[in-house]
């Protein structure tokens, strides 16, 4: 379950983070960033919410429902994932997000979990800092 509360963790920390004042160059890329950074984070806090109730499910059948929407949720969440990094390929966002490609394509809910919780934190960073200054991101 650390997963999961990672993942909470994350979403807590993308909305409170607060933006920071950006050339006019950057303006659409970072409210595009904003943007897509909440859908995830809601995405995202959807499946922490369906990981929480099956964690305490005990009856069989409403567990097995359950899982079933685990799943889902993980499915969109990877999906909204994927549409993010693809769509961060181009440009500018490219050198900030180049390092987290190798994260799509991710539909395991664990891995889901882990993956939306490194973009989550790259995209606090990049809204935090200014986009001169993002500082340089490896994932092992």
């Amino acid at each position: 379950m650390s997963h999961y509360r990672n993942l909470a963790l994350a979403v807590h920390t993308f909305f409170q983070a607060k933006e920071t004042l950006v050339s006019r160059s950057h303006a659409l890329a970072v409210a595009h960033i904003h943007i897509r950074g909440n859908r995830i984070a809601a995405t995202a806090n959807e499946l922490v919410e369906a990981a929480d109730l099956l964690s305490f499910e005990r009856d069989s059948e409403r567990a097995s429902a359950l899982r079933v929407l685990h799943r889902q949720r993980a499915a969109a969440l990877g999906q909204s994932l994927d549409d993010f990094l693809d769509e961060c390929s181009l440009g500018e966002q490219r050198a900030w997000f180049a390092p987290l490609f190798n994260l799509r394509a991710r539909r395991d809910p664990d891995d889901v979990a882990n993956a939306a919780t490194v973009v989550l934190a790259r995209i606090v960073e990049v809204l935090i800092y200014p986009m001169f200054k993002v500082p340089q991101l490896t994932v092992s």
